[in-house]
């Protein structure tokens, strides 16, 4: 975070619309290009002083553009990169909308996320009482990235007890919580009927409407306040990968 911060300084970076990452690229000695790549979406190539950020062209949407590329931004600022081929030559292969427990990959999405959506500019969105995907959207809109994206940058922001989930074919595959959510949800968990979630993965339609459901929905009885504790889950679809992200507010 402090290395992303810092590049935006040497930048003069100073507002959302300042934050442009093909002329950080530039000034680093990066070229962006668009290519077909097998089984990646981004790829980091240097050699000496240059360097070559290739986003497959499958990715569309700007948002998650944006990402990749200050994904790879990270792996070459901050070293992260795998000896291979000529001497001198270095690349890197990733998939960065994929989770990777691997610590390189996890510090160059901490790093993008830095980079695009800086702290002190992302703060005053997360002041609010009540908590939806709606911040989340006017995050993406004033710094052109993923609704995802902003999800978790909000979570991981925000004084709420609120987490993200995302699932797949009607299982949790992974959960951000907020720091002061009050529990896990497990990888792997079936979702519950009463979810707009399990809605999407069982019809094929989504409710993308805020709803209140019983806590229990999502978390176990006792790691919850009392009886009848409810929470709002709202829902939105992640097309191009065929999965749900839910906000989940207590």
């Amino acid at each position: 975070r402090l290395a992303a911060l810092k590049l935006l300084r040497d930048h003069g970076v100073e507002r959302a619309c300042d934050i442009n990452v093909e002329a950080i690229a530039s000034k680093l000695g990066a070229r962006i290009t668009f290519d077909d790549l097998d089984g990646a979406t981004a790829r980091v190539i240097r050699i000496g002083s240059l360097a070559e950020i290739r986003i497959s062209n499958r990715i569309e949407e700007v948002g998650w553009r944006r990402f990749t590329t200050g994904h790879e931004l990270g792996h070459l600022c901050l070293g992260h990169v795998v000896a291979q081929g000529t001497p001198g030559e270095i690349e890197r292969v990733c998939t960065p909308m994929n989770p990777d427990r691997r610590e390189s990959e996890r510090a160059a999405s901490v790093f993008a996320s830095e980079l695009l959506m800086p702290e002190p500019f992302v703060l005053p969105f997360c002041q609010t009482s009540t908590i939806t995907l709606a911040p989340a959207r006017e995050i993406a809109r004033e710094f052109s990235t993923s609704v995802l994206a902003s999800a978790m940058r909000f979570i991981e922001l925000t004084t709420a007890r609120c987490a993200l989930v995302y699932s797949e074919l009607g299982r949790v595959r992974w959960i951000k919580p907020s720091a002061t959510f009050p529990d896990w949800i497990a990888r792997g968990r079936r979702l519950d009927p009463s979810s707009p979630a399990f809605g999407y993965h069982h019809t094929g339609t989504l409710d993308t409407e805020p709803h209140v459901l019983a806590a229990e929905a999502w978390l176990p009885s006792d790691s919850l306040d009392g009886p009848n504790v409810q929470i709002v889950e709202h829902s939105a679809l992640i097309s191009e990968l065929g999965a749900v992200s839910s906000m989940l507010w207590l």
